[in-house]
């Protein structure tokens, strides 16, 4: 398999004859670029997918900057891996460089984006079918870290996406965490039968649902006293 590396220019950045070394055809495709990573639309053996390389961080020590940037992106590549061996449906990995991941492209829109078209039988629905998606995920062992309407896309199916900050072994502070921000996220588009129907889904055969909703209810009261 090719590895794909920021640090080997051949393999990443876009070639007169399209095609580079590592079977990536650069559609010159920029997507976005975030606190810890940009975002470029790639086609890596006529599949399209989404290259998404850890930018440096100039105030770290250089050193530390790599071995952070190795450390998350491996982090990152493995929890990826266990999830979709878990059924949770999130993006294949491709291929993975040091600082870099190839990961299939998912089509769709966002949830954030898709909630207000939608009626309210089907917003039930996804609330079903996030909180099945999100339970699973946890009872692998798992958090998401960044568990938002955002970081999820809709399209013939439900995918969770953006896992840099997972947790690969997670307390249940850490997943009551990712409930919270889940939560925190659907307040802000005013998605009340959404957030019922996913607690329901979560909730379903799940024996850790008591303990984890109990700290959930803990993080959202020291919030609120922060506040």
């Amino acid at each position: 398999m090719a590895i794909i590396d920021s640090q080997r220019n051949s393999a990443v950045e876009p070639t007169r004859k399209g095609a580079n070394e590592a079977g990536i055809i650069s559609l010159a495709g920029f997507i976005a670029r975030g606190a810890e990573a940009t975002l470029s639309e790639e086609r890596w053996e006529g599949v399209a997918a989404v290259l998404k390389d850890r930018v440096v961080k100039g105030y770290r020590l250089p050193e530390l900057d790599g071995e952070l940037r190795l450390s998350r992106t491996r982090l990152e590549r493995n929890v990826l891996i266990a999830a979709r061996r878990l059924g949770v449906r999130v993006p294949r990995v491709l291929d993975a460089g040091r600082t870099t991941l190839l990961l299939e492209k998912i089509e769709g829109r966002r949830v954030k984006e898709a909630l207000g078209e939608m009626d309210d039988k089907k917003i039930t629905v996804l609330g079903n079918r996030i909180g099945e998606q999100v339970q699973r995920l946890h009872q692998g062992g798992m958090a998401h870290g960044d568990l938002t309407a955002s970081n999820m896309i809709l399209g013939e199916k439900l995918w969770l996406i953006d896992f840099g900050l997972a947790k690969p072994s997670a307390s249940d502070e850490e997943k009551a965490a990712d409930v919270f921000l889940f939560s925190e996220s659907l307040k802000a588009i005013q998605a009340e039968r959404l957030w019922r129907s996913f607690l329901k889904a979560y909730g379903h055969n799940n024996s850790s649902f008591t303990v984890i909703m109990q700290k959930y209810r803990k993080i959202a009261s020291r919030r609120r006293y922060r506040g």
